[in-house]
């Protein structure tokens, strides 16, 4: 059964030493103590795990997004067809 879109950005956060109960829908990569730095590692292992491009732009954006909306985002621009 493959993964949803929810966990795999769950994965990808706990590389950066976020847990899981932490990760609320209105939670935002800043609320999650995520530097700029990180932040934007994890948009690059998004990136990699959806098979997509994030513009510079978009990027700061999302940054300031909450996981709800980092979700849409993926759904409607990444590769999701692995994910659910």
């Amino acid at each position: 059964m493959p993964i949803t879109i929810e966990q795999k950005l769950k994965e990808i956060l706990a590389n950066y030493e976020v847990k899981e109960h932490e990760i609320k829908p209105d939670t935002t990569l800043t609320d999650l103590n995520l530097d700029s730095l990180d932040q934007l590692e994890v948009l690059m292992d998004i990136e990699a795990a959806y098979d997509m491009a994030i513009e510079d732009d978009e990027a700061t954006e999302l940054a300031r997004k909450t996981i709800d909306q980092i979700v849409a985002f993926i759904k409607e621009r990444g590769n999701v067809s692995r994910w659910t």
